[in-house]
Formats: C-alpha cells, sequence, structure tokens
C-alpha cells in the first residue's frame, strides 16, 4: 500500500468505521507479519507521544529527566497494547462475540495507527493554541472509543453499538481498578501533599 492508499483507507475509516475495519480485515495480512505490525504501531506511537517535550525544549532538562525513559515507555506501550489486544478478544468472546485473535490483532494495530495521526494533530494545535490542542486531544480520546466500539463490533459479530460502548467502559473501570489495587500493593503510591511546617 502507497501513503495515499492508506490516507484514504484511513478517511474511509473516519467516515464509515464499519466499513473501514471490514476493509482492513480484508487486506489480508499474514500472521507472520503481526509482530512487526505490533511492535511498528508500538515504536510510532512512543515517537508521537515525545513529541511534545521535545517541542517545549524540555530535552536534558531536570523536567525531562523525571519522566520515563523512552526505553520504558516503549516497553509500556508494548504492554498496553498486548493487554488491549488481549481484552478484546477475550471479553468479546466472553460474551457471545466470533473474533479470532489475528483479526484482532489486525484491527487494534489500525486503531492505534489512526490515533498516533489524531495524536500528532492536537500537538499542532496545540503549538498554536494550547487551550484548543488540550480540546482536540480530549475530543480524539472520545473519537477512539468511538472507533474501538465500531471495531469490536465488527470483530465479534455484535450488532448494537450500545452494548458494546457500555461493555468497553464496564472492562475498562475494572482493569483500572485491578490495576490500581497491583500498584499499591507493589508499593507504587503517588506522594501525599505535606502540609506547611
Amino acid at each position: 500500500m502507497t501513503m495515499g492508499d492508506v490516507m484514504g483507507l484511513m478517511g474511509r475509516t473516519f467516515r464509515d468505521p464499519k466499513e473501514g475495519a471490514a476493509e482492513v480485515l480484508s487486506l489480508g495480512i499474514p500472521r507472520e507479519s503481526h509482530f512487526i505490525l505490533v511492535m511498528l504501531v508500538v515504536i510510532l506511537f512512543t515517537i508521537a507521544s515525545s513529541l511534545p517535550a521535545l517541542l517545549i525544549g524540555q530535552t536534558g532538562s531536570e523536567t525531562a529527566s523525571e519522566g520515563p525513559s523512552v526505553l520504558m515507555t516503549l516497553v509500556m506501550q508494548f504492554g498496553q497494547m498486548v493487554l488491549l489486544i488481549a481484552l478484546v478478544q477475550g471479553v468479546g468472546r466472553m460474551f457471545g462475540g466470533t473474533a479470532v485473535i489475528e483479526e484482532t490483532t489486525v484491527l487494534m494495530c489500525w486503531l492505534q495507527f489512526v490515533m498516533i495521526f489524531l495524536l500528532l494533530a492536537g500537538f499542532l494545535i496545540m503549538i498554536v493554541s494550547p487551550q484548543l490542542g488540550v480540546f482536540a486531544i480530549l475530543l480524539g480520546a472520545g473519537f477512539q472509543m468511538w472507533l474501538l466500539t465500531h471495531f469490536v463490533a465488527v470483530l465479534h459479530g455484535f450488532r448494537s453499538l450500545w452494548p458494546v460502548f457500555f461493555g468497553i467502559l464496564g472492562a475498562g473501570f475494572v482493569i483500572a481498578f485491578l490495576l490500581s489495587i497491583l500498584l499499591a500493593a507493589l508499593g507504587f503510591v503517588p506522594p501525599m501533599p505535606t502540609g506547611a511546617a
């Protein structure tokens, strides 16, 4: 596929997510390429998410040193990507879905690729207007939920979108709750503000 083909597919995904999802699945990406596909979107997303610090000029500063390293960010993004694929596949199958892991992997990679472009657009808007940039990023997060709902419906053959949407929200809250318990058990607790002496 050329870049023009990719942008055309992205435009069709924006207009009709179900049609875009079906077209992505019809590409027939071989299973042997799925790991490379996951790593590609993880690397691209890591680069895109690191751009704000570079644009603000925080490279080498104290603020930049307080954040996670690029390698740690890469590992975290990979873990989140694997978790997303596992949840979409596993939870959907629990509720009678029919998706196979190969299709789930390809479509979640496509979702992440689309979100990279939306993230970059939000950062560019933020350079012009920080207020509009924050609004654009929040709008992009909502659009991600909209796309994910349609993609899950296509993958698992669900007809109604609302149950899928609320299922995603419910699964997200449960996972966030369990992760917070796990992090607290491991000692990763945010520092509490201290009062003035």
